[in-house]
């Protein structure tokens, strides 16, 4: 599975101190990465035939991991030392149309083909139109 986040630079920084555990709701497609320490995930509960199963999994500091399923995340800190870590959220399944309406918004092909024709003249953009 492919993830896409929305804005890097906008990844929320948490920290947690060494044994504390956090409970984090998330939508399915946010990615945890570890900056410093350790940090145990338990994701939320899975059904396997019968029986439910809480996958968990120990990230190191470096390492990322991309939630499949929404719901309640389990966080804890490793015992050495706090972690730190950055909560990337999922790139909206909008954002695509968000952009071609902007594009259209903001005049699209024909705004392009006058600017276009302005610059190839020598002219100003007014006196394309």
């Amino acid at each position: 599975m492919t993830f896409t986040t929305s804005n890097p630079s906008a990844a929320r920084q948490h920290r947690l101190e060494a044994g504390a555990c956090l409970l984090v709701p998330v939508r399915a497609g946010v990615v945890i990465q570890v900056v410093r320490g350790s940090l145990q995930v338990t994701e939320p509960p899975r059904w396997l035939a019968e029986t439910v199963s809480w996958p968990t999994l120990m990230l190191g500091q470096g390492q990322a991991h991309g939630v499949v399923q929404a719901g309640w995340l389990a966080l804890r800190a490793g015992d050495g030392a706090a972690a730190h870590w950055l909560q990337f959220e999922p790139a909206s399944a909008w954002a695509p149309a968000w952009r071609w309406l902007r594009y259209f918004a903001r005049g699209g092909i024909v705004a392009r083909s006058a600017a276009r024709r302005a610059r190839l003249s020598g002219g100003h953009i007014s006196d394309a139109l």
